[in-house]
C-alpha cells in the first residue's frame, strides 16, 4: 500500500552501519548541531508540510561507518519523487568530509542535506525522498524514504 501522509523522519541499519534522515524547518540545524556537547542527546523538529515560498531541509545522520587512515569514505546520493512523477536524481557525492574522531558509534551529521522550497511551478502533493548511503570500506548500504507534503495554490485564475 502506498503512503498517503508524509513521514519526516525514517532510520535504517546494514550491519554496523546506520542512517537517519529527517524533514526540518530549522534552516540553523548545522549551528545546532556543532553548538552542542557531544553527550547531549539531539532533537530538531520535524516537518510535515511546507507552502508557497517555505524550505524543509532533509538532513542526515549516520553512525557506525568504517575508517581507513582516520577517515570516512562515506557516499550519499537521493532521488526526489514529486506527486507529478517528476524524478530529481541528485548523484553519487562523498558525504562526510571530517576526520574519524571518537568512537566509530558516535552519530555524525552528513555533509549533504537537501534543500526543498515550494515554489509556484512546483505540484502540489507528497514529495518523497528516498536517500541513499554507502561506505565502500565495508560495502555497507543504507536507504530510507521520507516524505514531506507540499502545498501550492492551484496556478490557474
Amino acid at each position: 500500500m502506498a503512503q498517503e501522509t508524509a513521514k519526516p523522519w525514517s532510520h535504517v541499519a546494514d550491519g554496523d552501519l546506520k542512517l537517519a534522515v529527517i524533514v526540518t524547518y530549522n534552516a540553523d540545524y548545522e549551528k545546532l548541531w556543532y553548538s552542542m556537547p557531544r553527550e547531549a542527546t539531539p532533537h530538531f523538529s520535524t516537518i510535515e508540510k511546507i507552502g508557497l515560498g517555505q524550505t524543509a531541509f532533509v538532513v542526515a545522520f549516520f553512525a557506525g561507518a568504517a575508517a581507513k587512515d582516520s577517515k570516512f569514505q562515506i557516499v550519499c546520493e537521493a532521488t526526489i519523487k514529486k506527486p507529478n512523477g517528476e524524478l530529481v536524481e541528485v548523484p553519487p557525492t562523498p558525504c562526510f568530509s571530517g576526520p574519524a574522531r571518537g568512537p566509530l558509534t558516535d552519530l555524525r551529521l552528513v555533509d549533504f542535506s537537501l534543500g526543498i522550497n515550494a515554489e509556484p511551478q512546483d505540484p502540489s502533493g507528497l514529495w518523497r525522498i528516498e536517500y541513499r548511503m554507502h561506505d565502500p570500506i565495508t560495502s555497507s548500504s543504507c536507504k530510507v524514504e521520507v516524505s514531506l507534503e507540499v502545498d501550492v495554490p492551484d496556478k490557474k485564475t
